[in-house]
């Protein structure tokens, strides 16, 4: 469990130091409200215990693209340059390093499901979270990345500072994203006549069909020899998937296009 060090929580809120910028409290605040809008019971424990369990599944996705970079992207000789910069914000010849990106790869790790890496182990927060929130948990995650960046002003540390400050502002997009994007979920569901079946079989029809509608737009539409990362670019503004989704589709297109000639 994460403890914060300089923001400090209490049933009357918060308590700052009084040195912190109104612009930084206004920030953390509204971190704080977006917790509670969604569950209002949290304390800072509880946040605490969600803040560390998105960073044990960060740094596990980070490993996994790490490894994946180095015995697969790296070597392979056929893979666009411009395809390796997702995996290269996550290693460097020191090791793992998030530069950026992190809200996504961690929105990523916690939504997305992948035959190459396991699951979230959402046992420690079941309890806690009546659902698997992963909104909940960006949002407890920025928030200590910013105690983090005033703990590291504290120091003199300001190049740590602003590096955290950075990652909690690409967490906070991804949160913002992930909430807009869940709320236009449920009001479709709501003012939708049509019958929903249930069922993990239709899940899966549903996404190979958007699937093959990216892959067959990507073809009619798209030069293919656009890098994928630009070409899920281009994608985002029709289709409503992840970039890291919609670039690994046309990774995937190209791979078998290629294999196909061979």
């Amino acid at each position: 469990m994460h403890s914060f060090q300089v923001i400090d929580g209490k049933d009357d809120g918060l308590i700052f130091p009084d040195w912190i910028s109104p612009s930084l409290m206004n920030y953390t605040a509204k971190i704080r409200g977006e917790i509670q809008r969604i569950n209002n019971d949290l304390s800072w424990d509880q946040i605490g215990m969600l803040a560390a369990f998105g960073k044990k599944e960060l740094d596990l996705a980070a490993h996994h693209l790490a490894n994946l970079y180095a015995n697969h992207v790296a070597s392979d000789e056929g893979t666009d340059p411009e395809d390796k910069i997702y995996f290269q914000k996550c290693s460097t010849p020191k090791g793992v390093c998030l530069m950026e990106g992190e809200g996504l790869i961690l929105h990523a790790r916690l939504t997305e499901d992948d035959d190459e890496i396991d699951p979230p182990d959402w046992k420690s927060v079941e309890k806690i979270l009546p659902e698997k929130d992963a909104v909940c948990i960006l949002y407890a995650h920025a928030l200590h990345l910013v105690d983090n960046a005033l703990s590291s002003q504290i120091a003199g540390d300001m190049d740590g500072a602003l590096g955290c400050l950075a990652m909690a502002g690409d967490v906070m997009i991804m949160a913002s994203e992930a909430t807009a994007k869940e709320n236009g979920i449920h009001w479709e569901r709501w003012h939708s006549a049509a019958p929903r079946r249930k069922g993990a079989q239709k899940l899966h029809v549903e996404t190979y069909k958007l699937q093959r509608e990216v892959i067959e737009y990507w073809t009619a539409n798209i030069n293919n020899s656009l890098s994928a990362a630009k070409a899920a670019t281009l994608l985002s503004k029709i289709f409503p998937l992840s970039h890291r989704t919609l670039s690994k589709y046309v990774m995937m297109e190209k791979k078998s296009l290629r294999a196909s000639t061979v």
